[in-house]
């Protein structure tokens, strides 16, 4: 009797846990590798990389609970830990894809850009905006020396942007606010640069954003100064937790969030709408971790954000 008087089943149930854990890691480490030979196959045969994230069987691992019967109080912990260790194996499984198909952190692979149409002729350098003596120099941050770009002036926000939206113009200049912010979502608009505006004898800024139909290359190469903004739909399976939790895993540091129902595919869906400093995280991973956990998601905007 005195054996079992120093028996700790906790003990030996978080050894076996523990046990348990390092046995999927290696199961983990050989999915893993290939995953990135068949990635590396796919690129070599010449198809399209979404067509590796489509192949997928199932893009969300599994996640099993626990009986509450066995675990009793720490069920709770317990389901924490599953849930952190499942999105570790996800952020491990997209970074294997990124490394697979020979994208560097800062790539931008095609198939994660919504639209790809050119604007026509006619359009082309053609740029919209509600004239002031702030947007004025906001254009001339934007297109400063450029002979081929010309700016149009219109009464009202909503103008500037339908005609974008429309064809007639390939850019829009708006002041980056709460109002304009819903117009953009309204009219899927996307952000391909934006600027700071000194107004009042300097001691404030006034945040103006360029405008497209479509995004487009960056201005200028990503560095610490470059923004991601995106739309993410939420679901029952995947919280903002999750989500926060992955951007940071991954090295973004968020600098904006709001939540509310947003328009993705001509639909209206709730979801966040967030927006993160890139610095030099891994911007790529995140994005086909996105890609497998919630595939409609919407990028709104990829720029750099530097002062006059």
């Amino acid at each position: 009797m005195e054996e079992f008087r120093s028996y700790l089943p906790d003990a030996v149930i978080h050894a076996n846990l523990s046990e348990t854990a390092q046995r999927m890691m290696k199961l983990s480490e050989q999915e893993h590798a290939h995953i990135a030979e068949l990635a590396a196959e796919m690129l070599a045969e010449g198809r399209q990389p979404s067509d590796l994230l489509a192949s997928l069987p199932d893009r969300r691992l599994p996640e099993p609970e626990p009986s509450a019967g066995i675990l009793g109080e720490n069920l709770a912990t317990v389901l924490q830990m599953q849930k952190l260790h499942a999105l570790w194996q996800r952020l491990l499984l997209a970074s294997e894809l990124r490394s697979g198909l020979e994208f560097g952190k800062h790539d931008i692979p095609e198939f994660f850009f919504s639209e790809t149409e050119t604007p026509d002729d006619s359009a082309k350098g053609r740029v919209i905006y509600q004239r002031s003596n702030y947007a004025d120099l906001a254009f001339r941050h934007f297109f400063g020396g450029q002979d081929s770009v010309h700016a149009l002036y219109t009464h009202s926000f909503s103008v500037v942007c339908e005609e974008v939206m429309r064809g007639n113009c390939e850019y829009c200049i708006l002041p980056l606010e709460t109002s304009s912010d819903r117009m953009i979502d309204r009219y899927s608009l996307k952000i391909v640069a934006s600027c700071d505006i000194p107004i009042e004898d300097g001691k404030k800024m006034i945040r103006f954003a360029l405008l497209r139909r479509s995004l487009v290359p960056l201005f200028q190469p990503i560095d610490g100064n470059t923004l991601f903004e995106c739309v993410i739909p939420l679901t029952d399976s995947l919280s903002v937790a999750d989500l926060l939790l992955a951007a940071e895993c991954c090295g973004l540091k968020l600098c904006r969030i709001d939540s509310g129902f947003y328009l993705i595919d001509e639909s209206s869906v709730h979801a966040i709408h967030t927006v993160f400093s890139i610095g030099q995280g891994d911007l790529c991973s995140y994005l086909v971790y996105l890609a497998m956990q919630t595939p409609d998601f919407e990028m709104i905007g990829l720029y750099s954000q530097h002062p006059l």
